[in-house]
């Protein structure tokens, strides 16, 4: 799955990649998403990977993707539907204005 988001709200967007076969924490098809910033000397280098803190194996999470907004603010929402689970990523390395949640 892809989309495309301004999740730092810089006026351009990042790259939003599902990678649902991807092994994490040592469990397999547990999924991740990861975030390529679209602006610099090199936009194809990995800016941050979104995970489940609670990973299972099986999980698939980035098998779908969409982008929220609250105040102003996009965030990733990403669907695991191994475990039929569903994640709203609100902090990331782009996260701005979101307060001690994010820090």
């Amino acid at each position: 799955s892809l989309e495309v988001a301004d999740l730092d709200a810089d006026g351009d967007g990042e790259v939003i990649v599902g990678a649902p076969r991807m092994t994490v924490r040592d469990q397999n098809s547990a999924g991740a998403v990861l975030v390529y910033d679209a602006e610099g000397d090199r936009p194809f280098l990995l800016s941050d990977v979104l995970f489940l803190s609670f990973a299972e194996e099986g999980d698939r999470l980035g098998s779908s993707l969409t982008i929220g907004r609250t105040g102003g603010q996009e965030f990733v929402i990403a669907g695991a539907p191994g475990n039929e689970k569903t994640a709203m990523m609100f902090c990331s390395k782009f996260s701005t204005g979101l307060g001690p949640r994010c820090e």
